[in-house]
């Protein structure tokens, strides 16, 4: 990973390439600039394409290569601000997340050989059989006629390609057939499109955009009061450029996204702009501010703090309000802050209403997949998952979270997973199921045997004897006393050890 990288840095060469441009400027009234012109850098021909690329991204010159900021370059003192690189180097490690993902893919893929594929060669069906065998022999393809080792049949070559002699006139139509349906197989995995790196552009594109506003807009990873006016005004869209290289649209989804923030922290803090058309000064705005911090009515940064909401959404309150040297004001500043206390916890209702109505939906979907498999209806499915994972705060996740940890890059369980509480709720639920399905039980029958008989307390459980520490010669086998403490700790005692 260290290795790899998405761009070159071009630094080094910038000073000879302005130059070269503004020489060719100054020779040419109107200049078109080729790949054929880097050569003098002396750079491979792979870094000529990719520096021609990003004159043509940064603007110097169009597609077709004709010099665009003819100014820019008549200008010995504009050299230092010519930019030569794509600044995408930042995402090389996501970039290569996605190549290993494919790559371990390709390795994972599950490809069969069955005899059909080689239909078109002159070989009859007992050959096939013997050829099959072949392959299995010179592992090729495992006992189940899977492919051993996609990514190395990718690569081989018909000299290391190994063969029985009677299979040797056929070699290269047999290497032929399995390369090809490899590829076909794949297909899906070799080939990428924009659609696969869009996750990686948006990166890109937000670290340039937050790096500009941070720049000109942000004090403290916040926007500053200064600037906030200028974001409140939909007008002012068209004044706001913030990356040289961004279209007008770009700039708008940037100012957009600013505007956005700004309106929404009016809404959920006590700003200064409805406090100006009451005509107050900033002397005493700050008196203000500083009076309902300290009688605790907002926060630092003029937020409502959690325990003041009901205060403040009770409107009665508002002939109850006492602040000292704003007693023409009291009721004003209670509705400035009763309507942000409405919207801070209409907020706040949406998302607990949203995480509530997901968990619903994943709950709902996890029970539809447990009464597939054990065939038991939804409602008796809760009932014993409740009862298997008794205490749990999320019955969803204990079914969940082990089968996620445990896929592989396909999606594909091919592996027990290693969490043992799910490893035995899931036996002791399939055992349970096989019973009630055969007993016919229903969900009373069921909730009636767990309670009633204790059920999950007479399971049997498997004891795992602690591992052997440095400071002992010989691990425990067997052990003479056991003792639940207290604590929550389970002490085994053999002979003058526990």
């Amino acid at each position: 990973m260290s290795k790899f990288h998405i761009d070159t840095d071009f630094t080094q060469i910038r000073s000879e390439l302005f130059n070269q441009i503004s020489k060719l400027h100054q020779d040419h009234e109107d200049v078109s600039l080729y790949p054929s012109d880097l050569k003098p850098l002396g750079l491979q021909a792979f870094e000529s394409r990719e520096l021609y690329h990003n004159l043509i991204f940064n603007g110097y010159i169009d597609d077709q290569g004709a010099l665009v900021e003819k100014s820019f370059f008549e200008d010995a003192d504009h050299e230092e601000d010519f930019e030569v690189n794509a600044n995408i180097g930042t995402q090389s490690k996501d970039v290569f997340e996605i190549l290993s993902k494919r790559s371990q893919g390709i390795k994972q893929h599950k490809i069969a050989v069955n005899k059909g594929i080689f239909a078109e060669l002159p070989l009859t069906e007992l050959e096939v059989d013997d050829l099959l065998e072949n392959l299995k022999f010179n592992d090729y393809i495992d006992e189940d006629r899977h492919l051993v080792d996609n990514l190395k049949l990718t690569q081989l070559t018909l000299k290391d390609f190994s063969l029985a002699l009677q299979f040797y006139p056929q070699r290269i139509a047999i290497l032929s057939v399995l390369k090809q349906h490899l590829t076909k197989h794949l297909s899906s995995y070799l080939q990428f499109s924009r659609e696969d790196f869009l996750q990686v552009a948006d990166k890109i594109v937000a670290r340039w955009s937050f790096l500009a506003v941070e720049h000109h807009f942000l004090e403290g990873s916040k926007i500053a009061e200064k600037h906030k006016a200028f974001f409140r005004e939909e007008e002012n869209a068209q004044n706001f450029d913030i990356w040289w290289s961004f279209e007008p649209t770009d700039n708008r989804v940037v100012f957009n996204t600013l505007r956005n923030i700004v309106l929404m922290s009016d809404k959920l803090q006590l700003v200064d702009h409805p406090l100006d058309q009451l005509g107050f000064s900033s002397s005493e705005k700050e008196e203000l501010f500083d009076l309902l911090i300290s009688l605790e009515y907002i926060t630092d940064d003029r937020k409502i703090p959690e325990e003041k909401l009901d205060y403040f959404l009770n409107i009665d309150n508002a002939l109850a309000i006492s602040l000292e040297g704003f007693e023409d004001y009291h009721k004003d500043v209670f509705f400035f802050l009763h309507a942000i206390a409405k919207e801070q916890s209409a907020m706040v209702n949406q998302v607990v209403s949203q995480v509530k109505t997901l968990a619903e939906k994943q709950e709902t979907f996890i029970y539809k997949q447990l009464k597939q498999k054990f065939n038991l209806n939804v409602d008796s499915m809760r009932v014993i998952s409740a009862e298997i994972f008794k205490g749990s705060d999320h019955i969803a996740s204990e079914w969940l979270l082990p089968l996620l940890k445990a896929e592989d890059l396909l999606g594909n369980l091919t592996t027990l997973p290693k969490e043992q509480r799910f490893n035995t709720a899931y036996r002791r639920t399939q055992q349970f199921a096989l019973l009630a399905n055969k007993l016919k039980l229903t969900t009373e029958d069921i909730e009636l045997v767990f309670h009633d008989q204790s059920l999950v307390e007479k399971f049997p459980e498997k004891l795992k004897l602690p591992p052997k520490s440095k400071q002992e010669s010989t691990p425990i086998t067997t052990f003479d006393a056991l003792l639940e403490s207290t604590d929550g700790k389970i002490y085994l005692f053999a002979g003058d050890r526990y």
